[in-house]
């Protein structure tokens, strides 16, 4: 949330916070006739807002599904930024069995691990039969690739969801380190983020934990959906975990973007990377809570999908659905992230989680946490309008880069200037009269002046080289 609140606005908005999440996950777990569920919102600092539950509580355990994948990600990067991996050479080179694997054409793209992250690598979207796979053993993967693989695009040209991709990930994490990739999530990961509810199987959950038991609809009933053991396809799936748990995943993932962003095993500059677009997919037509329709696009990141809403901005998200569950978290980058949990099957908890969104964001709870304004930012914005509020040609020249007065000469800039700041307004220069700095990144603000009782907006931008200087400003 936006700067600094006092204790009762923290209060007011936390219970705000907390109606909105019970009305909406109750309306959704409804919908989707689930009879367990549970939803909760988080701030960047891993503050749990509000959190609810049907039949369960935050550490009531679910299969997560295809949220999985961001761990798996999480992963991959660690071993990259220890130099265990390369992104970009071919797998075949880190797993020679995968030599086989080859896109359609006469001169195919090789397929290596970011492809396979970010859904580049053209293999056949494969959603329902790689959910009845979880549990395939290595031979069963082995099989598989001497058999051939189907591929709906050439390597690296499409979109194409796969979760035979994330598989392969695994293997090629097991023959360069000799470990299962799930095992290293759960050493690297998961146990130094204090994840105890989050397991590959429940076997291995704390004594006493609750387990939502999943259910798949047949005609009007609901039966027992026995879940699929943890296997060679896990990398793409299999997780198990709760609420308290993913919100606190969910907070490290978006912190990252903060000021001082949550400790975590993985660094900020790999957390960072898994949620920049890498490969573009449709455009996406979104129905708000209010009946509006409006859109966002975006695409795959790394083991999650980002889109920028033309209401709320830019938005991390990745859904599950397996026989059994329906899963959903969402965050604004910087800012608040939600989660929602069903137990049954391919429950459509993404509609739960953006109504989630947008529910908080209208009443204005999705801010992101105030970023710190950058020195070069603040100091350009006081030389700036000590400039303007008493013209002088040297200290114009020092603070301007050299397009500056070749644009437009300083004697039609200070005329300019003199025509929003009359000459004869005193003490304009002292740093009190810039109320404001509002930075848009590390190399652009928009300040505020305060000059006879009127407020002035100029936004300007530093040039790309040292020594900082301003290459552009415009009143507003």
């Amino acid at each position: 949330m936006n700067g600094t609140h006092l204790p009762h606005e923290q209060s007011n908005a936390q219970n705000n916070a907390q109606r909105i999440v019970e009305a909406v996950a109750d309306s959704h777990l409804t919908l989707a006739k689930a009879p367990r569920g549970a939803a909760a919102a988080v701030d960047p600092t891993g503050s749990i807002m509000a959190s609810w539950g049907r039949n369960a509580t935050p550490l009531t355990v679910f299969r997560i599904a295809s949220m999985t994948k961001s761990f798996t990600a999480a992963l991959v990067l660690m071993l990259r930024d220890e130099g265990d991996v390369s992104l970009d050479i071919p797998i075949a080179s880190l797993a020679p069995e995968c030599g086989s694997i080859v896109g359609p054409g006469s001169d195919p793209a090789a397929i290596t691990l970011r492809r396979l992250l970010t859904m580049s690598s053209g293999l056949a979207t494969d959603d329902p039969w790689a959910d009845r796979h979880l549990d395939a053993t290595d031979d069963d993967l082995d099989g598989w690739v001497q058999s051939g693989l189907t591929f709906a695009h050439p390597t690296g040209t499409e979109f194409e969801y796969s979760n035979l991709g994330y598989a392969l990930i695994g293997r090629v994490v097991h023959r360069v380190t000799g470990q299962r990739l799930q095992t290293l999530v759960c050493d690297l990961l998961l146990t130094p983020l204090s994840m105890s509810h989050t397991v590959w199987s429940p076997d291995d959950l704390p004594p006493g934990t609750d387990v939502a038991n999943g259910v798949h609809p047949v005609g009007d009933e609901l039966v027992a959906e026995a879940p699929l053991a943890d296997g060679v396809v896990a990398p793409m799936g299999g997780l198990w975990s709760c609420t308290a748990d993913l919100c606190r995943w969910m907070a490290i993932l978006s912190s990252a973007f903060c000021e001082s962003p949550l400790d975590a095993p993985i660094s900020p500059r790999s957390r960072r990377e898994m949620q920049q677009l890498h490969r573009e997919t449709a455009v996406r037509r979104l129905t708000a809570n209010d009946g509006s329709l409006r859109i966002a696009e975006g695409g795959y990141a790394m083991g999650l999908t980002t889109y920028v809403d033309e209401r709320y901005g830019r938005i991390v998200t990745h859904s599950g659905g397996l026989p059994g569950y329906g899963s959903n978290m969402r965050w604004v980058p910087g800012g608040i992230g939600v989660v929602a949990l069903a137990n049954i099957t391919y429950a459509p908890m993404w509609h739960a989680g953006a109504a989630l969104l947008d529910a908080l964001g209208v009443a204005g709870l999705t801010g992101r946490s105030a970023p710190g304004v950058p020195v070069a930012l603040t100091d350009s914005a006081e030389r700036l309008a000590a400039l303007l509020g008493s013209w002088n040609d040297d200290a114009a020249k020092a603070l301007f880069a050299d397009n500056v007065l070749a644009d437009i000469p300083a004697p039609l800039r200070q005329a300019e200037a003199n025509r929003h700041l009359p000459p004869d307004v005193s003490g304009f220069s002292h740093p009190g009269r810039v109320l404001s700095v509002d930075a848009h990144g590390a190399a652009a603000a928009t300040m505020t002046l305060l000059a006879s009782d009127t407020l002035h907006r100029i936004r300007f931008e530093l040039a790309p080289i040292a020594p900082i200087q301003i290459q552009k400003y415009d009143w507003l």
